[in-house]
């Protein structure tokens, strides 16, 4: 497998895709941004056998801590979930 650098044109892209995403993600009701967030998490889960060999390849951390790590982050964007529905709103 063979992991490519991101080339600084293609940074640019992704910073001003996350910054244009910024405004309708913040404008979501919190049961919206709740469904994003798990939806997020089972993507993350599911995708878990792709990330974990580049990660080992990027990091050369052993497989068993990042399938840890990958579990942690799914579980940590389900307790964001979780919390932005009880949040208190200003809607």
């Amino acid at each position: 497998m063979t992991v490519s650098d991101t080339s600084p044109e293609e940074l640019e892209g992704v910073l001003a895709a996350a910054a244009q995403a910024a405004g309708p993600l913040a404008a979501l009701r919190p049961a919206e941004r709740a469904a994003l967030l798990r939806a997020a998490a089972d993507a993350l889960d599911a995708a878990s056998a792709e990330l974990v060999p580049i990660a080992i390849e990027e990091s050369s951390l052993p497989e068993g801590r990042l399938t840890g790590e990958v579990a942690r982050s799914s579980g940590q964007l389900r307790l964001f979930a979780d919390a932005s529905t009880r949040a208190p709103t200003s809607r």
